[in-house]
């Protein structure tokens, strides 16, 4: 079954979160990396990085590029809903920055979302996989990462993690600004799991 979205749905949608016509959506999928590591030191990580400095890498990088376009942004950052608080996030996102604002969401229709994003990024997270089946751009991102890459995508060599901020900047850039790759708003799958599990099926063979 193919669920269709009009653009006056998605309107609906953005409006119910906070985000205005003028600025743009771009989502991030976090995990609650530290805890579930125990991690409580904030110079040592079992994969090299964390939920909140991947987040930092992206707000430094989507800074810049705001800056270089004039863009305003609205960053929702989507909450895995077993392992994070929603203060989380609280002190990175207090810091002041003109054109980037921020939703901080537990839980939310993910395909409305996927047809409303910009881009979707993450690290590792199956939200990812399911909205690159669905065709939405998107990007994992690891900067710091010291062991073997965990993204699934990555190592049947699908779609390469992003390992720097340069990278992500030259990346993130082309999704926004020159529009390289084309987010089919209009048809996503329902049923996510079934087609996740069949797609894996047969990368996996």
């Amino acid at each position: 079954m193919r669920k269709n979205y009009t653009e006056k749905t998605i309107q609906k949608f953005r409006t119910k979160i906070g985000c205005l016509k003028e600025e743009l959506l771009i989502t991030y999928i976090s995990e609650g990396i530290s805890k579930s590591y125990n991690e409580t030191n904030p110079n040592k990580h079992y994969w090299g990085f964390t939920e909140r400095s991947i987040l930092i890498n992206l707000i430094n990088v989507l800074t810049k590029i705001c800056q270089l376009s004039n863009l305003k942004v609205k960053l929702l950052i989507k909450l895995h809903p077993a392992t994070e608080d929603l203060n989380v996030f609280k002190d990175i996102l207090q810091s002041n920055n003109e054109n980037i604002s921020f939703i901080v969401k537990r839980e939310i229709n993910p395909f409305l979302l996927m047809s409303s994003s910009k881009v979707i990024c993450g690290m590792f997270s199956m939200f990812l996989v399911e909205s690159f089946i669905f065709g939405c751009p998107i990007l994992s991102i690891l900067i710091g990462l010291k062991r073997e890459n965990p993204f699934i995508l990555d190592k049947k060599g699908i779609e390469e993690s992003v390992l720097n901020e340069e990278t992500l900047f030259e990346k993130l850039k082309d999704l926004i600004l020159k529009n390289d790759l084309q987010l089919n708003n209009q048809v996503f799958q329902i049923g996510a799991i079934e087609k996740v599990i069949e797609y894996m099926e047969e990368i996996l063979r």
